[in-house]
């Protein structure tokens, strides 16, 4: 009885009888290459093989991705958080385009330094590859609509809106208007997925044509097949490129902004081998530093291939000037923002925004999108408004404006500032309140444990020391403080009741009506804040209470349960 064919045998066969794809693929790995396999150099295949994973993680990743202003950040975030193995895939996609850009500048560099060009047209197509790179960073990173994507694309549209002529219209059509939005995204989306991928298709098509036809027309004289030699050497250092690729998606992990918000303070950075462009600029002028030298420096590659084997000394320095001068960029712009304080500090508010949207996200995001859920997060909330309400009198760090300074607020070291000194500058001595005393000299030892005590009159404070409260409160009376300040709910005396000072019940009637009788009375000289919508209030409410460091619940649940 014959042996039944085999399936793989049989497919090869009929696509080699319709389409010659066997022919074609033997032709292909018998092409004749220079030298031999030596594992240090690359070649056009390992970046081949390198776009194959993106494309497969780029597919993965486009079962899930959601390509809109409120959407596409979460279903990012969603990959990152719910999809099993879905961080290690997103990391996979990011680290992968770092490793083509790092092999093609290996191979252009490689063939550049030894002057091997071939053909004129097969050293151009390769060099092809830049800007088609390019154009699938800038529009990759600005899919995921985080901070990092949506700023860079603005510095980037702007860059190309500086394009003498036909600069505007090109940032128009790129933009889909005159701002990034929705239409922004789409393109980006489209061209990522659809547009640059058939051109990269199309040019490696041309590429191996070309490379072929050369290979066949001027053999070298030591040269072997590329299988199997060339080819287990591509594929080793394939793996090894991958390999890494692997360890720092399983290790670090593909990074993710906040949701992009263009009201929030963000210091945009491109990719990091943009950088020296981006360090470029700070000497340059546009056009001269974003158009004319990066173009200049294109065509002097572009034309290397004119200076032959006996120029081979003048093509080094320029390469090695070239290249040069792009690490050296690039080393300063890494440098500037390491030792940049502005810099790092945003970094360190970025990073914290974005940690709070991936934990909110996980509850599930609104239509309205990541954005407007931080946004509207109470303390997030609290923050801006206590920035447009209360900043002009009431400084965060410690300085004496025409209100009490709030930074530590509701802290015993707050409260002791006050009680010890309450007319100081920093509290109450540029208001119209000047009638409490400072505090006894012989009183002081007392201090400590007389904050405690006032701390203690918001009863969702926990863990303090009972033995300090009950301390503090002997002191409290015997200084005299209940006869202005009483404890009791609701009861008038010389100064505002503290019956739950500090709790959100406290706080909000306090920010609704300071002038109360049983609060400051007509001392007050802070306006009254009850025409504020009361989510607003309840957020003003949360950031008040989280001045002091304490870690209460940050959210209006946990206020609105206590008034």
């Amino acid at each position: 009885m014959a042996d039944s064919p085999n399936p793989l045998q049989a497919g090869l066969t009929w696509l080699d009888a319709r389409l010659g794809f066997v022919s074609w693929l033997r032709e292909v790995l018998a092409t004749p290459m220079p030298g031999r396999a030596r594992l240090g150099r690359v070649s056009a295949a390992v970046v081949v093989g390198a776009f194959a994973l993106q494309a497969l993680t780029g597919f993965g990743l486009a079962n899930y991705y959601a390509p809109g202003t409120t959407s596409a950040w979460a279903s990012v975030a969603h990959v990152e958080d719910a999809v099993l193995l879905g961080s290690f895939l997103r990391g996979l996609h990011v680290y992968g385009a770092s490793l083509i850009v790092v092999l093609l500048l290996l191979y252009l560099v490689e063939r550049a330094w030894r002057l091997d060009f071939g053909g004129r047209l097969g050293w151009w197509l390769a060099l092809g590859l830049v800007p088609l790179i390019s154009a699938f960073s800038l529009t990759g990173y600005l899919l995921p609509w985080d901070q990092r994507g949506y700023w860079s694309t603005q510095v980037s549209t702007s860059l190309a809106g500086a394009t003498p002529f036909v600069g505007p219209a090109a940032q128009r059509v790129v933009q889909g208007g005159t701002e990034l939005g929705q239409l922004t995204l789409t393109r980006a989306y489209s061209a990522h997925t659809i547009l640059l991928p058939l051109l990269l298709c199309g040019l490696f098509m041309l590429y191996l044509r070309v490379w072929r036809r050369e290979a066949k027309v001027s053999p070298p004289e030591e040269s072997e097949p590329y299988w199997p030699r060339f080819a287990a050497r591509d594929g080793i250092a394939l793996l090894i490129g991958v390999g890494v690729v692997a360890l720092l998606a399983g290790g670090v992990g593909g990074h993710l902004e906040a949701p992009a918000d263009p009201e929030v303070d963000f210091a945009p950075r491109p990719e990091w081998y943009f950088m020296a462009l981006r360090q470029l600029l700070e000497y340059a002028p546009e056009p001269i530093g974003s158009h004319v030298l990066p173009g200049v420096a294109f065509f002097v590659w572009a034309g290397l291939p004119w200076l032959g084997e006996k120029r081979r000394l003048l093509a080094r320095i320029l390469v090695t000037c070239t290249l040069g001068l792009w690490v050296v960029l690039l080393g300063i712009g890494f440098w500037a923002d390491h030792t940049s304080p502005r810099f790092q500090k945003l970094l360190v508010s970025s990073a914290e925004r974005a940690t709070l949207a991936r934990r909110l996200a996980r509850d599930g995001v609104p239509p309205e999108g990541a954005a407007e859920q931080v946004r509207n997060h109470p303390p997030v909330r609290g923050a801006q408004l206590f920035a447009q309400e209360c900043a002009r009198c009431h400084s965060l760090q410690g300085l004496p404006l025409e209100g009490p300074h709030l930074k530590g607020y509701l802290s015993t070291e707050w409260l002791a500032g006050v009680i010890k000194e309450p007319r100081h500058p920093s509290y109450f001595g540029q208001t119209k309140i000047d009638d409490m005393e400072p505090l006894a000299e012989d009183a002081l030892g007392d201090l400590p444990s007389m904050s405690v005590f006032v701390r203690s009159l918001d009863p969702s404070v926990k863990g303090l020391d009972p033995a300090e409260v009950a301390k503090g409160r002997k002191a409290y009376f015997e200084q005299g403080c209940g006869a202005c300040h009483s404890i009791k709910p609701r009861v008038e005396e010389l100064g505002p009741n503290l019956y739950g000072y500090g709790s959100p019940t406290w706080l909000r009637e306090f920010l609704e009506n300071p002038g109360a009788d049983h609060l400051y009375c007509e001392t007050n000289e802070m306006p009254r804040y009850n025409e504020l919508p009361s989510a607003d209030l309840d957020a003003l409410v949360v950031y008040l209470r989280m001045l002091d460091g304490d870690p209460y619940p940050p959210d209006v649940a946990s206020v609105t349960s206590q008034r």
